[in-house]
């Protein structure tokens, strides 16, 4: 028996660019100019680098990776809207994250940093400390 890798849908694809484009707009909003930048590049993209953008440690690795950083500096905004920001910036996260797992649109090696991504940020929006 061999194991092959996982091959999302253009469907499972095309939802995660959907999920993409709301985080875009959630940095545009929320003042994060690079972050929204780098996902408008990948928006434009064709399906092999929006793989690779959506299995790379930029976006899901640790200290230094989009979702390590992002929203992690106080704004002008205030500590509401900072704290709102934050919140639906984890909950994307979540969502895009259950659903690259769910669609096979993860690589061995970024595998368990999607799993502990989602799963914490899952537990801190969960226990409200966020």
């Amino acid at each position: 028996m061999s194991l092959t890798e996982p091959r999302p849908t253009a469907d499972q694809l095309n939802e995660a660019r959907l999920m993409l484009t709301n985080l875009e707009r959630l940095f545009e909003a929320g003042g994060e100019d690079t972050y929204a930048a780098i996902i408008r590049k990948v928006l434009h993209s064709d399906e092999p680098e929006l793989k690779v953008w959506l299995t790379s440690g930029d976006f899901w690795g640790g200290m230094g990776s989009m979702i390590d950083s992002a929203f992690c500096t106080p704004t002008a905004r205030g500590p509401e809207v900072d704290r709102r920001n934050r919140r639906e910036f984890m909950s994307l996260i979540v969502k895009l994250g259950k659903h690259q797992m769910a669609s096979g649109i993860f690589t061995a090696n970024i595998k368990p940093h999607i799993e502990k991504w989602t799963n914490t940020f899952q537990g801190w929006l969960d226990s409200n400390l966020v």
